[in-house]
C-alpha cells in the first residue's frame, strides 16, 4: 500500500509546463533586435561619414578661397599740408595712377585709411603724416 500511495501521488503533480508566451515573444523580440544591431551601427556610420564628406567637398573649396589673398596692400606715407581733409587725400590717393585700390567708393577707401592709421575721428592736423593703403 506504501508504494502504491507514493505511485498516486507523483502522476498528480503538474508534469507539464505552463509558459508565458508573451514573454517568450519578448525574449525573441530583444534577440532579433541584438543580431541587428551591428548592421543598424554600421549604417549609422556610413550615413554620417558620408554626410561630413558632403559636407566638405560642398563647403572646402569657399574656405580655402577665403584665406587666399588676393592682392598685396602696400602702405605710402602722405604729409598732411594745410587745408588738406581725408576726403581730399583720399580723391587724390585713388585718382593715383599707382593706387589699384579695388575701391569704387571714396567712403570705403576714407574708413581704410582711418582703419589703418587708428583713428576714431575725421580731424587730421597739419604737419602730421597718414599711411595710405594702396594694392598692388
Amino acid at each position: 500500500m506504501y508504494g502504491g500511495d507514493y505511485m498516486q501521488e507523483i502522476s498528480m503533480k503538474p508534469t507539464a509546463r505552463i509558459y508565458n508566451f508573451s514573454e517568450l515573444q519578448k525574449k525573441k523580440r530583444q534577440r532579433e533586435l541584438r543580431e541587428k544591431r551591428p548592421f543598424f551601427i554600421t549604417g549609422v556610420v556610413l550615413i554620417i561619414s558620408l554626410l561630413c564628406i558632403s559636407f566638405f567637398l560642398y563647403f572646402g573649396d569657399s574656405v580655402v578661397e577665403a584665406q587666399e589673398p588676393t592682392t598685396d596692400i602696400q602702405y605710402k606715407v602722405v604729409e598732411i599740408k594745410a587745408g588738406d581733409s581725408l576726403w581730399s587725400i583720399a580723391k587724390e590717393n585713388m585718382s593715383d595712377e599707382l593706387n589699384h585700390s579695388g575701391f569704387t567708393d571714396i567712403y570705403q577707401y576714407i574708413h581704410e585709411i582711418k582703419k589703418c592709421n587708428n583713428m576714431k575721428s575725421n580731424q587730421i592736423n597739419a604737419g602730421c603724416y597718414l599711411m595710405v593703403p594702396y594694392y598692388k
